[in-house]
Formats: structure tokens, C-alpha cells, sequence
């Protein structure tokens, strides 16, 4: 069954399922990394239905860059479900 929580972007899904209770301790504590190792395993998705574009002209051909700090390790990123 998936797992869905509220998110901090920026943020850190380890933090994230400790906010919201699906960890019940500090993944850093004693042997508690060993513990969740099933975080690490798994496949995490981020989603927002909100995209905001501060002055942006739909009729100018200056291009648009989509700047994602924080991502970790490797991720596959869809814009309108788009790769």
C-alpha cells in the first residue's frame, strides 16, 4: 500500500515520514538505521498540483529553466506527466 505524507520542499523524505508519524524514531538513533533501511529501498514520489511562474510571458521565446536543489542520488522528473 503507498505511502502518503505532507512533504518540506527542500526537504528530506526521512524527516518527512518522521513529521507525519510513519517513523516512529530518529533514523540517526542507535540502530534505528538498520531499523529503516526499507526508506532507503524504496521509490519515493514528490508531487504538487500548483505551478506557480513569476512574470511569466507564455508569448516570449526566452526559455524557462526548472531548477530542482536537493535532488538526491538519481530521480526521473515529469513536468504535466510529461519526462
Amino acid at each position: 500500500m503507498p505511502i502518503s505524507v505532507r512533504a518540506t520542499v527542500p526537504g528530506q523524505v526521512h524527516l518527512d515520514l518522521l513529521d507525519s508519524g510513519v517513523l516512529s524514531q530518529d533514523p540517526l538513533y542507535r540502530q534505528n538505521e538498520l531499523e529503516y533501511a526499507w526508506v532507503g529501498q524504496s521509490c519515493w514520489a514528490y508531487e504538487s498540483e500548483q505551478f506557480h511562474l513569476k512574470d511569466f510571458d507564455p508569448n516570449s521565446q526566452t526559455p524557462i529553466f526548472l531548477r530542482l536543489d536537493g535532488i538526491d542520488t538519481s530521480a526521473s522528473i515529469y513536468l504535466n506527466w510529461h519526462l
